[in-house]
């Protein structure tokens, strides 16, 4: 079965509030995470593709599902959110 791991959980909880983190988006991941923008986007997106993610979390991850396909279809709008993500 495809079940939700400890770190899934975490990365969509972090992505529910990392807003309220201190500091910019790379230092609350690397903090939170011990990693690099780059390998936590890997994981993000193998995350939300999991079918228990959207029961876990249906409102964050249909959001971040949006943005990897506004990002994909080449929205301009998106790229600004996509250029703060690809920061290592």
């Amino acid at each position: 079965m495809n079940d939700l791991t400890p770190r899934d959980r975490e990365i969509i909880d972090f992505e529910r509030s990392w807003r309220t983190h201190v500091g910019r988006r790379p230092e609350a991941i690397l903090e939170t995470f011990g990693v690099t923008v780059a390998t936590y986007n890997a994981w993000r997106r193998a995350t939300i593709e999991k079918p228990e993610a959207m029961k876990y979390a249906p409102a964050v991850v249909a959001r971040l599902r949006h943005q990897k396909w506004r990002k994909k279809a080449g929205d301009p709008e998106s790229q600004q959110t996509a250029d703060l993500e690809d920061i290592e």
